[in-house]
């Protein structure tokens, strides 16, 4: 060392050894101990209604924020019949779902949900055919509920436009008009 840069550096570390508050020992024991935190766990949590493929409606976001203000102002959501809700939560230490009816009341037990429950994470999925209030929760804390609306879907509906009708060279001319609640891509038939 040149310079002799280790002198300063020494005296300033004895120095503060010796004059700062307390004795010796405990400045000492302070200066060499690192201080042990403990990360905070954050809860995380997504979750989403896929309505069926032959609706062509997009899927809801229910942890956007654009839908968090619409649950806060007590507005649901209202999605198609067997729409697949999906939720994952992760750093919740007991994780739970449960579906009840919309008007308040007992649990709906005919709506069960696949649940996967491991060390990563809790993630549940289920087809909602009828209408409810899902509700996450972690231990007594809620962490999420979300009211659901569900739009039965109808049986499409097939009739004669006009009646059948003999063409000129012996050929049936068929008119049909079909009808479905989410548009009609074709007709088939097995005759």
């Amino acid at each position: 060392d040149p310079r002799a840069l280790r002198v300063p550096v020494a005296l300033g570390v004895l120095a503060s050894l010796l004059l700062g508050p307390g004795d010796l020992r405990s400045n000492l024991t302070e200066a060499a101990a690192t201080p042990v935190t403990t990360p905070e766990i954050t809860i995380a949590m997504d979750a989403w209604l896929k309505p069926p493929p032959y609706t062509g409606k997009p899927p809801v976001l229910l942890t956007s924020p654009a839908m968090q203000q619409k649950f806060a102002s007590g507005e649901g959501v209202t999605v198609p019949a067997n729409a697949a809700f999906t939720v994952r939560v992760t750093g919740a230490k007991e994780p739970a779902i449960r579906f009840l009816p919309l008007d308040g009341g007992a649990p709906l037990n005919d709506i069960a949900a696949k649940i996967n429950s491991n060390a990563s994470g809790f993630t549940a999925e289920t087809k909602l055919a009828q209408s409810a209030r899902i509700e996450i929760s972690n231990g007594e804390a809620m962490l999420a509920t979300w009211p659901i609306t569900i739009i039965p879907d109808l049986p499409p509906s097939l009739a004669w436009a006009k009646e059948p009708t003999i063409e000129t060279g012996g050929s049936l001319s068929l008119n049909w008009q079909a009808k479905d609640d989410y548009g009609v891509r074709g007709i088939t038939s097995d005759v």
